[in-house]
């Protein structure tokens, strides 16, 4: 199986830059051509198009905002370990059922 680095190295071929260049900029450039192209070629970019926006479309705003909550209040009542934070989670979760 060739991989990635084998395939870049094969592709790239040092005749490719005229042997009268002398000043790095022109070397540099020619490389950094060289490189596009064979990352152009095996590694294409591929489009993607934001499917999770309509996933669901029964959550507004409102339950938005009341998951975040729900989020950080998890953080914190993981980092503090205090019963006031684990009930205020508890009924946050609670709210968020109804709401859902």
């Amino acid at each position: 199986m060739v991989t990635l680095t084998q395939l870049f190295s094969s592709l790239f071929s040092p005749e490719f830059y005229d042997s009268n260049m002398t000043d790095l900029h022109s070397i540099v450039s020619c490389f950094t051509v060289q490189c596009k192209d064979i990352l152009d070629l095996t590694a294409t970019v591929k489009q993607s198009t934001a499917q999770h926006l309509n996933c669901c479309p029964w959550i507004n705003e409102e339950i938005r905002t009341l998951n975040r909550t729900y989020c950080k209040t998890k953080g914190l009542w993981k980092s503090s370990k205090l019963e006031v934070h684990r009930l205020h989670l508890k009924d946050l979760i609670l709210s968020l059922n109804d709401l859902i």
